[in-house]
């Protein structure tokens, strides 16, 4: 499969990058690692006119600890994140996050804000050209149909990402950049819910940095089941995050990421209080599961998937006990 013609740019800034994106907005795409984007484009599921390429913008790929917390490039690579002294020493449950993504060659080039902004997937969509054409064009390929739900008005593809749901539970924020003024909004408003654009990033907009409090008594733990381990996309992923104070739960949430358009964020307030123990941990994985409602457009059926979760959030709140 042949990438089709396109013109490149390689700006050498920030406001570089911002100028070609707002000029050519939704006809240009980024492109920091690409590994997601390139077989994206060999597939015909995307055909930009223009790439701009973002691996020469310094000012989005620095790693630096401010009185804020963590200040993270979105440009910087999963291997230089994981192997930080500081992410290591005091966002741990981050990097411990990254060797559950792709297979640890490919840490070198992909980037913490292309893992974030990575498209949504689907059986019927991710598929050659030649197939999606027999299926029927559906919301994603200009159509006025989901094909894994007909009655859908939305399109339900599927979001993968192993990292936001570890962002979420760590708290962090995201600063989205544009030609004007720049945006920080925390990570789980960054979805939209909505498989068709996923990401409320306005097109002239970029995505470039993450930043992450200090975790202080927050206990973070990511989880995920998948077909090949690390390699692959999570069939489920989990991650949760707890506040102990006195041995009782004071703050407990959790985000599941492959069950629909955008992590899935649970928090139950009837769980605080609580020691954290085995009665804690089955009322938690009841409850995460019963709002899990997984569709049938993944190889795992929906029944299986809405099991995992159940034994993941147990899974995942053992590690934090």
């Amino acid at each position: 499969m042949r990438l089709h013609a396109f013109k490149t740019f390689r700006p050498n800034t920030l406001k570089e990058a911002l100028s070609l994106k707002s000029r050519y907005k939704k006809n240009a795409v980024l492109k920091a690692g690409g590994t997601s984007l390139i077989p994206e484009m060999r597939l015909g599921l995307k055909n930009p006119q223009y790439v701009i390429l973002l691996d020469h913008v310094r000012e989005i790929s620095g790693i630096e600890e401010k009185p804020d917390g963590l200040h993270v490039g979105a440009a910087a690579s999963l291997q230089d994140i994981k192997t930080s002294a500081t992410v290591k020493e005091h966002y741990g449950p981050l990097a411990e996050a990254i060797e559950n993504v792709s297979a640890p060659s490919l840490h070198y080039q992909s980037t913490i804000g292309g893992n974030i902004c990575q498209d949504t997937r689907c059986i019927y969509y991710d598929q050659s050209e030649f197939w999606r054409s027999i299926k029927g064009a559906c919301f994603k390929q200009g159509g006025d149909k989901c094909n894994a739900v007909p009655a859908s008005k939305i399109c339900r593809s599927v979001y993968q990402g192993d990292l936001a749901p570890v962002l979420i539970c760590m708290d962090a924020s995201v600063r989205i950049s544009s030609p004007k003024k720049d945006k920080l909004i925390k990570i789980a408003d960054l979805f939209s819910g909505n498989g068709l654009s996923p990401l409320k990033l306005p097109p002239n907009s970029i995505l470039t940095e993450i930043i992450l409090p200090r975790l202080e008594t927050r206990k973070v733990a990511y989880v995920k089941q998948s077909e090949r381990g690390a390699l692959d996309y999570p069939v489920v992923g989990v991650a949760a995050f707890v506040k102990l104070r006195r041995g009782l739960v004071e703050e407990n949430g959790f985000a599941v990421t492959a069950i629909g358009p955008a992590p899935l964020v649970v928090t139950e307030p009837l769980l605080n209080a609580r020691r954290l123990d085995e009665g804690f941990i089955s009322y938690a994985a009841e409850v995460v599961a019963k709002k899990a409602k997984p569709i049938a457009n993944m190889s795992a059926t929906p029944a299986y998937r809405k099991y995992l979760v159940k034994i993941l959030v147990g899974k995942v709140l053992r590690r934090l006990a």
